[in-house]
């Protein structure tokens, strides 16, 4: 999974080159990257719900165990 603060970094640059897109051919692909980091950044936050349910469970059990003993 690519780290956030990398998706932040292209997030950023990729605002920098939308300001300086002239021609069809720019924004076309542009629009194709723009749809790249917006898959890895589902894909990121996918991962994250996952880690969290893991981490809820985890949590769940251990509440479980304390009051066992």
């Amino acid at each position: 999974m690519t780290p956030i603060n990398h998706l932040r970094n292209r997030i950023d640059e990729l605002s920098w080159r939308t300001e300086q897109a002239h021609d069809a051919e720019d924004v076309r692909r542009l629009t194709q990257e723009c749809n790249e980091l917006e898959r890895a950044l589902q894909a990121h936050e996918s991962q994250l719900r996952l880690e969290l349910a893991d981490m809820e469970s985890a949590k769940q059990l251990l509440h479980r165990l304390k009051a066992r003993l």
